[in-house]
């Protein structure tokens, strides 16, 4: 029987974390501008596939800008434009096909948006 419960809020704090997180994309696709989007999204990469490096956060996933457009409602060029203005600017770097992320902490606060103490946070076993 106890095992039930710890299954059943399991469920529900899992439940409850996608709903929070489709809520907020929501509101990013409603609220945001793309450039937004896409810093929001690299925030929330590097905090979930993110390796601390020497020189920031590697994002250890294959991200072809097709893919980061279709996850932001965007184009491919105008994702290309602003990942190349990034860069430019210092706050990511392109590795081996990945993106190391310089300065995470300012992804989300440069473009003025509320953060949801760490983004996106992975349900912790119980």
């Amino acid at each position: 029987m106890v095992g039930n419960n710890q299954l059943h809020d399991y469920t529900f704090r899992l439940i409850g974390q996608r709903l929070q997180n489709a809520e907020r994309r929501l509101a990013d696709f409603a609220l945001n501008a793309i450039p937004a989007r896409l810093d929001r999204l690299l925030a929330d990469f590097s905090d979930r596939y993110g390796v601390p490096e020497r020189e920031g956060v590697l994002i250890d996933i294959p991200l072809p800008h097709r893919e980061i457009a279709s996850i932001v409602g965007s184009t491919r060029e105008s994702v290309t434009v602003r990942l190349n203005a990034m860069r430019r600017e210092g706050t990511i770097e392109f590795v081996n096909r990945r993106i190391l992320v310089k300065r995470p902490e300012s992804l989300v606060h440069q473009n003025g948006l509320a953060t949801d103490e760490g983004l996106v946070r992975e349900l912790q076993p119980l």
